[in-house]
Parts: structure tokens; sequence; C-alpha cells
């Protein structure tokens, strides 16, 4: 008879359950923005890559066939969309990408088109800069990708942050 009274019942009550709840909640609280910033950064990097790795398609592309290869984007000028990679001589497309326009793009020229000659070189608007921002508010952070007059592409982070304020 004394072991009944010993027993004890090892169950969860309502207040434990509530307590882990809570912190279960703010855990979550504090994780959301940091999860936001990270999907911004990652739309950042892709959309840079994306477009890097296009030009490259068009620099190799032209030199492989020996003729004219254009990127094209879209008629506003927003390379954040359908960037097309075709032959000039021809129609013949040779790689089509679409973009997911959770990014703001600005190219120092003011075409929506880049040439780059058999030789792999940029053969119409010079030396050019492509700025990538996310199209988040009160973000300062981008990437940038320049090509020089001999066409070599260079990816990196956007030094001057101001630039990204929108």
């Amino acid at each position: 008879m004394k072991h009944s009274a010993l027993k004890r019942n090892s169950g969860v009550t309502f207040i434990e359950l509530m307590i882990v709840v809570v912190i279960v909640g703010i855990l979550a609280g504090l994780a959301a923005p940091q999860y936001g910033a990270f999907i911004d950064r990652t739309s950042l990097l892709s959309e840079s890559r994306r477009i890097t790795s296009l030009l490259k398609v068009a620099r190799s592309e032209a030199r492989s066939r020996g003729t004219l290869v254009i990127i094209t984007g879209p008629a506003d000028g927003n390379w954040a969309g359908e960037l097309i990679v075709k032959e000039s001589a021809g129609d013949e497309e040779v790689k089509i990408s679409e973009g997911r326009g959770k990014v703001a793009v600005d190219t120092s020229f003011d075409s929506n088109s880049v040439t780059f000659n058999s030789r792999g070189w940029v053969d119409s608007n010079g030396p050019f800069t492509i700025g990538i921002c996310t199209s988040a508010t009160n973000n300062t952070h981008g990437r940038l990708i320049s090509v020089n007059r001999v066409g070599k592409i260079t990816e990196g982070p956007l030094e001057d942050e101001a630039s990204c304020a929108q």
C-alpha cells in the first residue's frame, strides 16, 4: 500500500506545454527577418550568375562560330527579364534565359543588346557594367558585372553601395 502513495504521474502539464510553444514562437520570430535577408542575397547572387553565364555563353559562341553573337534583353532595357543569345547573321537562338524579377538591373549602356565579335571582344557599347540590386526597400547590397573592351567578364560585390539605394 505504501507503494501506491509513492507512484507519481509522469505526464506533461498544460503550463509546460505553453512555455515550450512560447519559446518556439520567440525563436521563429527572431529567425524570420534573417531568413528574408538570406532569400534576398540568394536571389541577387542567382541573378548575377545568370547574367554572367549568358555573357560568357555569348562570348564563347562568338569565338567558336567565328561570327557576331548578340545577347538581347527586353525592349525596355531591363536585363532582369528574358535574355536571348543569338547569332547575328541568322536568327538561330543559342540560349534563352528568363529572369525571376526579384532584382533591379541597371546597365551602363543605353541599349537592350550587347554584341561580341568573332574574337570574343565587345563589338558595340565598349566596356560596360551591369549593376544588380534586390528590389527590397532599404537594401544597400548589390552585385556588379563588368565587361572590358576585350570581353573579359568579371563579377563581384558592388563597391558603391549607395548605387543600390532605391
